[in-house]
């Protein structure tokens, strides 16, 4: 135990995910309608659950490459074996299973349906849906099928509340705005020109231009979700300093970190923008 604690620590820092969860948890039910305390809670259970769950089937998935650029990394460095985690990948799935089995019986089929779903698809990713790395030759692709998870992760707290806004237009806005946000904040977070090129990353990928263009269109979906769900007021200031930023790239790429934490904070203000619209009491 005292080692998982140490993992979870250093790799998913219980804080972090909690407000991360609870972002999308409470803007998953202020999208539905007024607060549900119930539909937050379940929400920010399998939020969790998920991005844990996320964490460690990474940790396993880049242990080849950890060992090469991050050799004090948890598993690189012997904390935990390749064994462990890969039981604690089985018993997180069944965790997330469980749950959308209970919330299916529950609260509506469809909730747990979109939790089950989402849950297979995280399986899939961990697998790279059976085709090994052809799918990292394409790594815009490969970065857009791992953001489709989205749809029915965040959809799940949606739709635990009303379920006939599953494939609605302001759910199909939410997950675009979502999307956008954290493709933009993928490519962002992965720009050190001095990476080991084992990394790959987008920069030394696509160069500065490309990699900007990206960010760009990018931060131009989330802000025309944004837009569609009348919260473009709120998000806009981030989506600006993420394009401000994006001259670094091209003038001084050594400076990423400018980049990085602009879109970190438009990852946050889009994942908590529902959310925050509705404590302000702003109209739309």
């Amino acid at each position: 135990m005292k080692r998982w604690l140490t993992f979870f620590n250093e790799r998913a820092p219980l804080p972090a995910v909690l407000m991360i969860g609870a972002g999308v948890s409470a803007s998953g039910v202020y999208l539905a309608g007024h607060f549900d305390r119930r539909a937050f809670l379940i929400g920010l259970l399998a939020q969790a659950l998920f991005l844990i769950l996320l964490r460690v089937m990474d940790e396993r998935k880049d242990f080849e490459k950890d060992k090469v650029a991050h050799p004090t990394r948890p598993l690189p460095r012997g904390l935990l074996s390749v064994a462990d985690v890969e039981k604690a990948i089985v018993v997180f799935a069944a965790m997330l299973l469980a749950l959308a089995v209970a919330a299916g019986v529950l609260v509506n089929p469809i909730a747990g349906g979109f939790l089950a779903v989402g849950t297979i698809y995280l399986w899939l990713m961990f697998k790279e849906f059976y085709i090994g790395e052809r799918l990292a030759d394409f790594p815009m692709v490969y970065a857009l099928s791992h953001q489709i998870i989205e749809y029915p992760i965040y959809g799940f707290v949606v739709v635990l509340v009303r379920p006939e806004l599953a494939f609605s237009s302001a759910m199909v806005a939410y997950i675009a705005m979502n999307i956008g946000a954290s493709m933009t904040f993928e490519i962002a977070r992965k720009l050190d020109p001095k990476a080991p090129p084992i990394l790959k990353t987008y920069l030394s990928l696509y160069g500065p231009r490309k990699t900007a263009a990206f960010i760009a269109l990018f931060t131009a979906l989330a802000g025309a979700g944004s837009y569609a769900l009348g919260i473009l007021f709120l998000t806009l200031p981030s989506e600006l300093l993420v394009l401000a930023s994006l001259p670094v790239l091209l003038k001084a790429p050594n400076k990423y970190r400018a980049v990085e934490g602009a879109a970190a904070f438009s990852s946050f203000m889009h994942v908590f923008g529902v959310a925050i619209h509705a404590w302000i009491g702003w109209p739309r």
